[in-house]
């Protein structure tokens, strides 16, 4: 297993590279095109779609990396249940948060609403394909989509903010090239699966899976984001734009590098526990472990002490905040 893990490892490191290098020249792009105004604005709406997401779908995507390989059960059929569910629960929650967020915040846009709405519908089905090609393990499957992805919501955003559309621009530009990847995308899977007939034992089954895991995602999130919201309540949206790109900054390379190790050895783990050998299993996530303690310790002193170079990386108006905030935040976003 450990040659498996290693293996995998460094697959989805090259899967990931391209992704994680278009996401650094979005930090750059937007914080030299948008004021920290307009930036916290973007930052915020960003945080509260994946906020909801979290809540909403995120335990749909780990019911697929878990069940999809349960022994005995026909892919389609589970796939099926899988989609159903999805579109069961996207539209709804899309259109109640554009109604909720133009009619409940009368000082935002009705645009930026409405953006944000197709935002969470982009986000939700590209994890999902995401998810779907972790638990083939499919790493060329998967970068291909994090690519589009990645280059799809440059494209839109950076787009729509040197045309000086604003936060509610940049938001839709995203949205649009994530949803243009989701076409894309879209694969023979899912297609075989809306053919299939409703199948209530395993709807009933993911359901008992992942429905628990929503509250777990939520406490997650709010350590994790919740940050963002706070600082925009408590203080500005500015000063929310000021601190969201240091915090990516840090964040974006350290959990690249640690998702990567994540991504390969997720299916390692279910396939360990299948087979209910506690040696194994337990040898497994003692790698795991390691590994990650060593790629992310490493990654976050590096940052901390490359502060005022990586800094530079952002726009003049945000590098100067990212420079001192970036120590810190290496330290945190590592644990």
């Amino acid at each position: 297993m450990k040659g498996s893990l290693l293996q995998g490892t460094l697959k989805y490191a090259a899967a990931r590279g391209l992704p994680g290098v278009v996401n650094f020249a979005a930090l750059a792009v937007l914080t030299r095109l948008m004021s920290e105004r307009e930036y916290g604005v973007y930052a915020l709406t960003v945080a509260a779609v994946s906020l909801v997401y979290s809540f909403s779908l995120q335990w749909l995507g780990l019911a697929v990396l878990r069940l999809l390989h349960v022994p005995g059960r026909s892919r389609q059929v589970f796939l099926g249940a899988i989609i159903r569910l999805f579109l069961a629960i996207v539209l709804p929650v899309a259109v109640a948060g554009a109604i909720i967020g133009a009619f409940g915040f009368p000082q935002l846009p009705t645009g930026l609403s409405i953006a944000a709405a197709f935002l969470f519908i982009g986000q939700a089905w590209l994890d999902l394909n995401l998810g779907l090609a972790s638990a083939d393990g499919d790493p060329a499957r998967y970068g291909r989509i994090a690519a589009l992805r990645a280059t799809g919501g440059l494209t839109g955003g950076a787009l729509a903010a040197w045309l000086g559309i604003g936060p509610a621009g940049v938001v839709g530009g995203i949205a649009v090239g994530w949803l243009a990847t989701g076409f894309i995308t879209f694969s023979a899977d899912w297609r075989a699966a809306l053919r299939v007939p409703s199948d209530r034992p395993t709807r009933n089954e993911v359901l008992h899976y992942g429905i628990p895991l929503a509250g777990t995602y939520v406490l997650d999130y709010l350590v994790s984001s919740s940050d963002r919201l706070l600082l925009g309540a408590l203080v500005s949206s500015s000063a929310t734009g000021l601190y969201a790109p240091a915090y990516d900054l840090c964040q974006q390379p350290i959990w690249a590098l640690m998702m990567i190790i994540n991504l390969a050895a997720y299916p390692l783990s279910v396939r360990a526990i299948e087979q209910g050998d506690p040696n194994e299993r337990d040898r497994h996530f003692r790698q795991h472990f390691m590994m990650l303690a060593a790629i992310g310790l490493p990654s976050a002193t590096g940052l901390a002490v490359l502060a005022p170079s990586v800094s530079a990386l952002l726009g003049p108006a945000f590098a100067d905040t990212a420079r001192r905030l970036i120590p810190i935040l290496a330290g945190s976003s590592s644990l």
